[in-house]
């Protein structure tokens, strides 16, 4: 309620300093997007994006832990279980 009270105001503050209402112009521009890769750059990509990493599996394991242990402590949410 208070924004709209506050936009109220501004315009009419607007309308009588500038003796003009607001203007609001909209300039969209369409584009396009194409990929630009080619089948086997993604395919690459996916071999890439699926192969196991020990370094991060570790690290993901270490923060859900942490995150167990949180949520046992400050009590967590319903939906953990």
């Amino acid at each position: 309620m208070e924004y709209l009270l506050f936009f109220v105001m501004g315009f009419l503050i607007c309308l009588i300093l500038l003796r003009r209402p607001l203007k609001f112009d909209v300039h969209h521009t369409y584009e396009n997007v194409i990929n630009a890769k080619t089948e086997k750059e993604l395919e690459e990509l996916q071999e890439k994006m699926l192969k196991d990493d020990p370094k991060n599996d570790k690290l993901y394991e270490e923060i859900d832990n942490l995150t167990t242990e949180i949520n046992d402590i400050m009590g967590g949410s319903d939906r953990n279980g």
